[in-house]
């Protein structure tokens, strides 16, 4: 199964939970986009990120046509973007409200990882 996780800009949902199903599904593909394509992760991020022993590889990159026909389930890991663009009642869509994190919030990105790793485990889960 082909797994794509989607947030407004690909800097930190989407990277975590990308991230973090690569650790706990090796069966499955797993990639990330934003819905806008996202100027360069900063190092705050990155840090966070490791302190939670996770890598964020690669830079941003933006929704296209070749990964929505690449994904069989499209996750969207955000409240702020609209599913509609997606289809209406698509099967293929799963939506977790996580909201953004202001810049320089280290404790609510350590929360966002934690809510982002339950949902994915739960996925993970279910996929197997």
């Amino acid at each position: 199964m082909n797994y794509l996780f989607l947030c407004k800009y690909n800097r930190f949902r989407s990277k975590i939970a990308e991230a973090y199903f690569k650790q706990v599904n090796s069966q499955d593909q797993v990639k990330s986009a934003g819905l806008i394509q996202g100027k360069p992760i900063d190092e705050e991020i990155k840090k966070v990120a490791q302190e939670s022993d996770l890598t964020i590889l690669g830079e941003p990159q933006g929704l296209d046509d070749n990964l929505l026909l690449w994904a069989d389930k499209i996750i969207v890991v955000a409240n702020d973007v609209p599913v509609s663009i997606l289809g209406r009642n698509n099967p293929k869509v799963i939506r977790w409200e996580i909201p953004d994190v202001d810049e320089g919030d280290y404790l609510g990105r350590l929360e966002t990882i934690k809510v982002i790793k339950e949902k994915v485990d739960l996925l993970a889960r279910n996929s197997m």
